[in-house]
């Protein structure tokens, strides 16, 4: 059986990695290199999502146009995109790599089986702030996946950050999204979120 997968912000070739010297304060990511960078991220993708599988990529999948190229190396076929602020001036050299691409957000629904009878909406958004908006004020059936922040943050209020520096550099598949949503409605008490 197929499964699904997400992730975010791979900023494939993007020279931003950070440093050793820990004098200038600069960890963007933990990486020698580049290269190393790219490796460690495509590696993870192609270990853990077959070829047949479903990967969505919610926004800034490479840092520039010469990157573009190293998407060939991810073996999974089913790959989509909504579109971050990275991808924007490069979306005719991303599209023969996607079999879509969404501007803004997209949603698919799942059968949430596993831990309720639900009908669950995946809004899916490279923004919180506009995940928020898609959400509106009714979440029940509802979460949001996003990214944008790489790893400031992890999980609020039904919503995930499925960038890949907050998962150890790998897609989070669907499984582990539905198993935090269980945890987010029957196991964080009222102290865990600052709103209701």
């Amino acid at each position: 059986m197929n499964k699904t997968w997400f992730t975010s912000d791979l900023h494939l070739g993007d020279d931003r990695i950070g440093t050793k010297d820990i004098s200038t304060n600069l960890f963007f990511r933990p990486f020698e290199t580049v290269d190393e960078q790219n490796k460690t991220i495509i590696n993870n993708i192609n270990k853990l999502v077959d070829k047949d599988d479903y990967l969505y990529i919610l926004g800034d999948v490479c840092y520039s146009k010469e990157s573009v190229y190293l998407l060939e190396q991810i073996n999974c076929k089913n790959l989509y995109l909504t579109v971050g602020n990275y991808d924007e001036d490069k979306i005719d050299l991303l599209a023969p790599y996607f079999i879509s691409i969404n501007n803004d957000y997209s949603n698919k629904f799942v059968n949430n089986s596993e831990f309720s009878d639900e009908l669950l909406e995946i809004i899916m958004c490279h923004y919180p702030t506009r995940a928020l908006l898609y959400l509106g004020n009714n979440f029940e059936n509802k979460l949001a996946l996003t990214g944008h922040i790489h790893g400031l943050w992890k999980v609020q209020r039904n919503m995930i950050n499925v960038s890949t520096d907050a998962w150890h550099f790998r897609p989070v598949s669907l499984e582990q999204i539905l198993f935090c949503r269980n945890a987010m409605l029957n196991y964080y008490d009222k102290n865990v979120f600052p709103y209701n």
